[in-house]
């Protein structure tokens, strides 16, 4: 099996809906241990893909 490196690697980050029950706040930018969500997801994709 051949091994798959970060260049071979495309991430895409989608988020959406209403966020009805977090009060309508933007839900990327609730801030969760001193940052915003998105954030967290970028710091967890970034070293994995170019």
């Amino acid at each position: 099996m051949k091994k798959i490196s970060k260049n071979e690697i495309t991430a895409v980050i989608l988020a959406g809906g209403q966020a009805s029950r977090m009060d309508g706040e933007d839900k990327g930018l609730i801030v969760f241990r001193e940052l915003p969500l998105i954030a967290h997801v970028v710091n967890i994709t970034k070293p994995k893909v170019s």
